[in-house]
């Protein structure tokens, strides 16, 4: 106030950590091709497997008598773990960790024909991935294919192996045959990324006040070959929030009420979650996933299949800290006296520099021990709240007529809370009057609260014989951070400090006025919470209603 005057066996379930890397199909490995295995075999010798039209494999074809081609052979794939580096350095971040469990994408394709010229012939194939073998004939040329799409549940770590061994396999005592097997396969890492944090030699880090927009996506690893989407996507998202930070949506004191507000369940279902830390603390943001399997695709978790409609993925980022600057706070309230100016009242008064102040505080921001941290930085400002309670009773006039009321309290209600005259609250010593300050210094504010002692121009009044006040306050310090990639910023609470006066004038002997009260910074702390009101008190003071 101022005066002048789960995953069960129907989900496909995983815990994975915030990975800025990927996982990566090098050309070798341990000095052996990358992938390995395989071979193919006709009457005219052996071949291994390689790479032809974006798959792994062979196809082996030949004209004889007698005719026999097989594919077959264990083919392994070994993914490695390949961390990002530190921005601006080229050292990797050890931070950036594998995930412990990854989806599998594996394609293959395992066929078979024949076509005897005389006699007969065979074949077979095993697609490895559980797919039946459909069998076709055209004129004499027999053939089969078992081909087909499986997503699984595979172990995460600094490698992934993964293996199968399909085969096909024909032949005919004088004829055509060939056998073929093609296979692919793909690591998709389910990955929760934050934007708007900062990376400190590896530790993430984001300001309290600072937006953090968190994704949800499906990475593929990466390979020197062309990689073919085969139609795994995300169907839904159901996030789950850092509760120890204390994340909001927004707050904005011009609003009349409701000026903070908290996530929504609109938000936990949207596309990416995206939030302000009011708390400090480490946190992950976890998120659920439906995913939407291609059509005829199998899908193993745990070993088991489930239904294609029903799998979920589960994901949480990289672990970060919300941060928060220590901010001290020192004051002191005046002792109540009555106005002798041309204000009639009375009020806490005393401090300040000339003592005309009827309450003052100092804040200031400390900035953080580490040099691999946040600088100060930023803008912060006051929000008083107050709880006000005043009254004024009067002795009537001869000839008042009855019911005439005698006593006055605020038309409003006592005890409700007040935001102070507005936001931030404009009395900052030596900083612009917009109430806003940098925080790279020392700043002050000050209060002179004051009651009156009368009402004027009332009808059917003797005397006013006395007045009363009791106020409560809570100052918050108030900080917005800056920027991170152009992303929004929010104001959060940081510290808040409480005090209070009251006071009590009443009539003396000789008819003048006497005034007894006390003034008390009681405590200050730290705090997350904001401050919110139903009313704001105008600098003009109060209206007041008779009873």
């Amino acid at each position: 106030m101022r005066c002048s005057l789960s995953l069960s066996l129907s989900l496909l379930a995983l815990s994975a950590l915030s990975h800025a890397g990927q996982y990566v199909l090098n050309a070798t490995h341990d000095g052996v091709t990358n992938p390995s295995g395989g071979v193919g075999t006709t009457n005219n010798g052996s071949v291994g497997y390689g790479w032809s039209s974006g798959s792994y494999g062979s196809t082996q074809t030949i004209d004889a008598q007698p005719a026999a081609a097989t594919c077959s052979g264990e083919i392994k794939w070994v993914f490695v773990w390949q961390r990002d580096m530190i921005p601006g350095t080229n050292t990797p971040d050890l931070g950036d960790n594998p995930p412990p469990s990854v989806v599998v994408e594996e394609f293959c394709e395992a066929k078979y024909a024949w076509s005897p010229f005389e006699g007969s012939g065979s074949g077979s194939c095993d697609n490895g991935l559980g797919f039946a073998v459909v069998e076709t004939q055209e004129f004499n040329v027999r053939r089969g294919i078992a081909s087909g799409v499986r997503y699984r549940l595979q172990g995460g770590g600094e490698t992934v192996e993964i293996s199968l061994s399909p085969s096909a396999q024909a032949s005919a005592d004088f004829g055509s045959v060939s056998a073929s097997v093609k296979y692919t396969c793909t690591i998709y890492i389910p990955e929760v990324s934050l934007e708007g944090l900062t990376n400190f030699s590896g530790a993430l880090k984001v300001l309290a006040g600072q937006e953090v927009i968190s994704s949800f996506v499906l990475k593929p690893s990466f390979s020197q070959y062309p990689m073919v989407d085969r139609g795994l996507r995300v169907k839904s998202k159901r996030w789950f929030e850092p509760d120890v930070v204390k994340p909001f949506k927004d707050f904005v004191p011009a609003r009349a009420t409701n000026q903070y507000q908290a996530l929504t369940r609109a938000d936990h279902l949207a596309d990416q979650l995206k939030f302000f830390t009011a708390a400090k603390g480490t946190f992950e943001v976890p998120c659920m996933a439906t995913l939407e399997f291609p059509e005829g695709a199998r899908v193993i978790g745990d070993g088991i299949p489930v239904t294609p409609d029903l799998p979920l993925v589960f994901a949480k980022s990289r672990q970060a800290e919300s941060k928060k600057f220590d901010v001290e706070t020192t004051g002191r309230v005046g002792n109540v006296v009555l106005y002798t100016n041309q204000v009639e009242g009375f009020g806490p008064l005393g401090v300040g520099d000339a003592g005309n102040l009827g309450s003052r505080w100092a804040t200031k921001f400390k900035p953080f021990d580490s040099l691999t941290d946040f600088a100060l930085d930023g803008i912060a400002s006051f929000a008083q709240i107050a709880n006000f309670s005043r009254s004024l009773q009067r002795s009537l006039a001869a000839g008042a007529p009855s019911g005439t009321p005698t006593n006055f309290s605020l038309a409003a209600g006592n005890g409700k809370s007040w935001l102070d005259v507005q936001y931030p609250y404009p009395f900052s010593e030596g900083v612009s009057t917009s109430g806003f300050f940098p925080i790279i210094e020392e700043v002050k504010g000050s209060d002179n609260p004051l009651h009156i002692l009368s009402l004027n121009n009332l009808q059917w009044t003797n005397r006013w014989e006395t007045s009363e006040a009791r106020d409560s306050f809570e100052t918050y310090t108030m900080y917005r951070p800056p920027s991170k990639d152009g992303l929004r910023t929010m104001l959060v609470p940081y510290s808040i400090h409480n005090w209070y006066w009251s006071g009590e004038a009443s009539r003396n002997a000789t008819g003048g006025w006497q005034v007894k009260g006390e003034g008390k910074m009681s405590s200050v702390e730290q705090t997350d919470n904001h401050p919110t009101w139903v009313r704001v008190m105008p600098y003009g003071g109060f209206n007041f209603s008779g009873f």
